[in-house]
């Protein structure tokens, strides 16, 4: 979900989007790969994961796209927990 509205945001560009989106949109993706990696993924297990998952999200209504939201940022929180652990 966040390639999708990373990439809509990038096609745009800054001069259309204000500032505060196109870096919101950015560091989503960004974050959203990192978490990946941080579970064990190659790069491209994280694009290819990323892609599916924004296909599907993509296909549903905008309640489902709401939880889809909620839930990844519950795996980001989750997979912070887990970096959390293995430091301290």
């Amino acid at each position: 979900m966040a390639d999708c509205e990373w990439a809509r945001v990038k096609a745009f560009g800054s001069d259309i989007v204000s500032a505060k989106c196109y870096v919101k949109a950015q560091v989503t993706r960004q974050q959203a790969y990192a978490t990946g990696l941080a579970f064990g993924l190659t790069p491209d297990e994280v694009d290819a994961l990323t892609y599916g998952f924004s296909l599907y999200v993509i296909s549903l209504g905008v309640r489902a796209k709401a939880h889809a939201a909620q839930f990844k940022g519950e795996l980001i929180l989750f997979a912070a927990l887990v970096v959390l652990a293995q430091i301290g």
